[in-house]
């Protein structure tokens, strides 16, 4: 008995060691194959820059965790890519554009420095002043743009849409404009940023009119209801999409709209939608166009629709 148990005894110390040592070597040469993958998604990270966001990281073939998370980042580089096209996108719009107004005010203090016995110096001086207004508010629409952005939203309060649309109304100059329907609506939300909407909107309307501008206001059930209306052209269907992209203007309208950069009825846009409400176009009784902004009343309740009507 005693010879059989150091026989065993024997064999085990021989056997243990290998089968552990067999073990162990099948255990890293599984945990390197299954981990390969995870090394090459890392190699290809490191490899990745500001400059490369277009590459993705390999998708192992085997349909399991490994290849699911590869998908993952590869989904994460996309948005991550698009979001890098759009922000340079961005700056190099907005570059041209402020460089627009900034030339402007040169040509025309170098023009009167070089002939300064030749030049009204008055009418220098509104044509400078009129650029600064403008290069002024597409730079107060950028950083209104970038808090937006950054998801910074100022103090709400109630707000009497009326008190903003009037003084605004009032602002414009060149066309007539009838606010014989703007009527009280009360909505909650921020006052600097609604006036923001309605300045860029009426603006927008006084620079396509032919010789009016029509802005009502009116509560619509649980909803204020905003209409700016021009007897302009107005905007072809296939086109109303576009008119609300960053920096976009239609080349059919670039001549007459020389004073806009084509960023604010984007703005009034997110603004807008951050409010809780909507904005769109459609044809002007006056055969132009009207934007229509659709805020939640500020005696809004949750038994309300939550879709704002919209006229065909």
């Amino acid at each position: 008995m005693s010879r059989s148990v150091r026989a065993l005894s024997g064999a085990l110390l021989v056997a243990l060691p290998a089968l552990v040592f067999a073990a162990g070597g099948m255990a890293w040469v599984i945990a390197g194959r299954t981990l390969a993958p995870v090394s090459a998604m890392s190699r290809r990270v490191r490899e990745l820059s500001a400059t490369t966001l277009d590459e993705r990281v390999p998708v192992p073939p085997s349909r399991d965790e490994m290849s699911e998370l590869a998908e993952t980042m590869n989904e994460l580089l996309e948005r991550l890519e698009r979001s890098a096209n759009t922000q340079r996108q961005f700056i190099s719009d907005a570059s041209h554009e402020l460089r627009s107004p900034i030339a402007s005010i040169r040509a025309q203090l170098e023009t009167a420095l070089r002939y300064p016995d030749d030049v009204e110096w008055s009418a220098v001086a509104e044509v400078v002043l009129a650029e600064d207004e403008r290069l002024d508010h597409l730079v107060g629409n950028l950083l209104a743009m970038a808090r937006l952005e950054e998801g910074r939203l100022g103090r709400r309060s109630e707000v009497d849409m009326e008190d903003l649309v009037l003084p605004q109304a009032r602002r414009l100059t060149g066309v007539e404009v009838d606010v014989s329907a703007v009527s009280a609506g009360r909505v909650w939300g921020n006052p600097g940023e609604l006036t923001s909407v309605v300045r860029n909107l009426a603006d927008n309307a006084a620079r396509h009119a032919q010789s009016t501008v029509s802005i009502s206001l009116r509560e619509e059930g649980p909803w204020v209801v905003l209409r700016v209306a021009d007897d302009g052209e107005g905007v072809a269907p296939a086109y109303r999409h576009r008119i609300f992209e960053r920096f976009a203007r239609l080349e059919e309208g670039r001549q007459r709209d020389r004073g806009g950069a084509g960023l604010g009825l984007s703005l009034s846009r997110r603004i807008v939608e951050r409010h809780g409400g909507h904005l769109h176009v459609e044809d002007a009784p006056s055969g132009g166009a009207s934007f229509v902004v659709t805020l939640p009343s500020a005696h809004w309740h949750p038994g309300a629709s939550p879709t704002p009507r919209r006229r065909a």
